[in-house]
């Protein structure tokens, strides 16, 4: 019984912690956007990289609130890299297996999609497509790097 007090005690910190930087992190999305306001510009928090890279304006102005606050930030253009670099990654590992992609496009976050995929893989190969997409993502991972591009070279 002792051990299940202190485990729920234990969640109930982790659950409160939780809601503690939920609420820091909303502060600090309205600090930011008021600031951006204060700038005139769009106080908006979505497609901010995108918005970073397009428009040096919005650029310097959300630099200038970053460090009012304390924030890091990295470099304009960042995250749609990662972004591009994976989906390329992926659009290769899937032309080495055999499978006939199209060209990502632009999607409206700035970064390669693809757009329509389900209906380029006949119904009958949608379970190795699947297969090897899954292969592929592992491959690639979350990090945007292929692991074995980077340590052997190919």
């Amino acid at each position: 019984m002792r051990a299940f007090a202190t485990a729920a005690t234990v969640a109930a910190a982790l659950m409160v912690a939780g809601l503690a930087a939920c609420a820091a992190e909303r502060d600090m999305d309205a600090q930011m956007s008021g600031c951006l306001r204060d700038a005139g510009q769009d106080s908006s928090l979505i497609n901010v990289d995108r918005r970073r890279v397009e428009r040096p304006e919005f650029n310097r102005a959300f630099e200038t609130c970053a460090a009012r606050y304390g924030l890091k930030v990295r470099p304009a253009g960042h995250e749609i890299s990662r972004v591009d670099e994976r989906v390329l990654g992926l659009k290769r590992c899937m032309e080495q297996v055999g499978w006939k992609l199209p060209e990502p496009t632009r999607g409206e976050h700035g970064a390669l999609v693809w757009q329509g995929m389900d209906a380029l893989v006949p119904t009958d190969r949608m379970d190795a497509y699947q297969r090897d997409y899954q292969t592929c993502e592992d491959r690639w991972g979350p990090s945007g790097s292929d692991h074995d591009h980077h340590s052997h070279g190919h």
